[in-house]
């Protein structure tokens, strides 16, 4: 057999051999990979123990912060590559004021939420509510493009 041959069977590795951890247990279902959004140099080891001390995702979904930047979070699968992993997107609750009654609708939220970006969820309650103060809703934004701020919604 010639390396060229070798070198397209690739290698195999038996079923479990690939649970190594570096003698430290960890769950594949806790790891991610983090990207801040800033033009600063960041030290990774302040970042990586700040994370440490603060991050509680059972408590939401962010968005997160690491010294006043934005911070995209994505878990990472078992077989993920972490370096492949895009970290453009990051969901924002969002709240829409100034709406007409009429205007206080599902189809709106849908339409103001694919307007900024993706929409995620939708707070229902706002839409149901007695006192409609705004429309919330939940939304994947990509953090490389400019952020809107204010637009006009009319009826046609």
């Amino acid at each position: 057999m010639s390396i060229e041959e070798e070198e397209n069977n690739g290698l195999v590795f038996e079923s479990g051999a690939l649970n190594v951890h570096n003698g430290e247990e960890e769950n594949p279902r806790f790891a991610a990979v983090a990207r801040v959004i800033t033009n600063k140099l960041v030290r990774s080891v302040s970042f990586r123990d700040t994370m440490d001390m603060i991050w509680r995702p059972s408590r939401g979904d962010g968005p997160w912060s690491f010294d006043q930047n934005l911070v995209v979070i994505s878990r990472v699968g078992e077989r993920d590559m972490p370096l492949e992993v895009e970290l453009n997107h990051a969901e924002f609750w969002v709240q829409i004021h100034n709406l007409p009654l009429s205007f206080m609708t599902e189809t709106v939220a849908i339409g103001v939420g694919r307007y900024l970006g993706r929409l995620v969820k939708i707070d229902e309650r706002t839409l149901k509510g007695k006192s409609k103060e705004f429309v919330r809703i939940r939304v994947s934004i990509d953090v490389r493009s400019a952020q809107k701020r204010r637009t006009q919604l009319r009826e046609e």
